[in-house]
């Protein structure tokens, strides 16, 4: 199906692209996360280039690269720009902003914590401090799928998030970027999108990260 203008100028971003380009463009992002970018601390303009460098070419308008849903102070295709999954709405476009400002400033409050019980630790964690690692990489997912600030490729990013915990603590990459992880993550995801539950995707990523140490000792290059 075609894409449809929403406003002068501007398509409806409704359709992913999934070819060589995109691919190469991922796993580059993945890489850079998992060897220097989970070392900076968690700010917008860390994502905004991540969202750039994921879909650089691949979206229907520029105006949609990097940058979040709003009312104003945004490129003109994304004022006034709501995003719906099924039945589940994200942050209205005049409230993506704030929403950010809260996500970003409790994100690297729980990082700086989490920094400092780690660099106490050393090498000495347990299944318990492992846990605090999953349950903030599921926070940090869930919170950026409740707002959904970009006009697409929210999940992916989200994922990226989860990701960049995982590195930073020398537990990952875990998460599949794309293709979408299979069920019942779709249906954990939308509990964190429609009621802000984080439980049952901090129990999947768990499975997810027992399960990369199962299948392959063999890991990208960590924090």
């Amino acid at each position: 199906m075609p894409a449809r203008e929403w406003k002068a100028g501007c398509l409806k971003w409704e359709q992913d692209v999934d070819n060589p380009q995109a691919r190469q463009q991922r796993e580059r992002v993945l890489k850079n996360i998992a060897t220097h970018d989970c070392k900076k601390s968690p700010r917008a303009q860390l994502v905004r280039v991540w969202h750039k460098d994921l879909f650089e070419g691949l979206v229907p308008h520029s105006d949609y690269l990097g940058n979040f849903r709003n009312l104003d102070k945004t490129p003109w295709c994304l004022e006034g720009y709501d995003v719906r999954v099924g039945d589940t709405r994200g942050a209205p476009h005049e409230h993506v902003l704030k929403a950010l400002q809260a996500y970003f400033k409790e994100f690297r409050s729980n990082v700086k914590e989490l920094d400092q019980t780690w660099q106490e630790l050393g090498d000495k964690y347990s299944v318990d401090d492992i846990d605090q690692v999953v349950e903030l990489a599921a926070r940090a997912h869930g919170e950026w799928v409740r707002i959904h600030p970009f006009a697409n490729g929210n999940g992916r990013t989200a994922r990226l998030w989860a990701n960049y915990v995982f590195c930073r603590y020398g537990l990952g990459p875990v998460v599949i970027v794309r293709p979408r992880p299979n069920q019942p993550y779709g249906i954990f995801a939308r509990q964190s999108m429609k009621y802000g539950n984080h439980e049952p995707m901090k129990q999947l990523f768990w499975e997810m990260l027992i399960n990369s140490y199962q299948e392959s000792a063999d890991v990208m290059p960590l924090c």
